[in-house]
């Protein structure tokens, strides 16, 4: 069973939905351990700040291991392997780099999501709407939203 990590504007007493993510998406792994199941809760900066904190170092972790993966790669022509060894170890390497450039493509995106759900935090600074939290976030969000609080 997949479980989706939703994103909800509050305007008033209306919640609207703005993003929607599957379990094996960057920002569902990102706000897992701060979404409630089944309710919502608000987002303010410092939740977004500890959110592009984590993505950031996960970007740079996968940043690492894609330059030591194709380092690592270029070492297989100097072994001492049949030419069909070192092809099959070259495939195995490139499998593996293509996993890891996904993984930031995917971490990418999801710092752009963060970039946009930070423009809206900082463009209720000059509205009414400060009044009260503007961005929620939950799992499993199902029914009227507003009950949900």
């Amino acid at each position: 069973m997949s479980a989706y990590i939703q994103f909800f504007i509050r305007h008033e007493d209306t919640f609207l939905p703005i993003g929607i993510f599957s379990r094996n998406n960057a920002i569902y792994q990102v706000f897992d351990g701060i979404a409630k199941w089944g309710k919502i809760r608000p987002v303010g900066e410092p939740i977004l700040n500890d959110a592009e904190k984590i993505v950031k170092e996960f970007i740079g972790v996968s940043e690492k291991a894609l330059a030591r993966a194709n380092e690592e790669k270029n070492m297989i022509v100097n072994f001492n392997n049949s030419v069909e060894e070192k092809l099959q170890s070259i495939e195995g390497y490139n499998s593996y780099i293509a996993e890891i450039t996904d993984d930031i493509k995917g971490l990418e995106a999801a710092q752009q999501y963060l970039w946009f759900l930070r423009d809206i935090l900082e463009s209720i600074e000059y509205t009414d709407f400060n009044k009260q939290p503007y961005l929620y976030v939950g799992v499993e969000v199902e029914g009227k939203v507003e009950e949900l609080i």
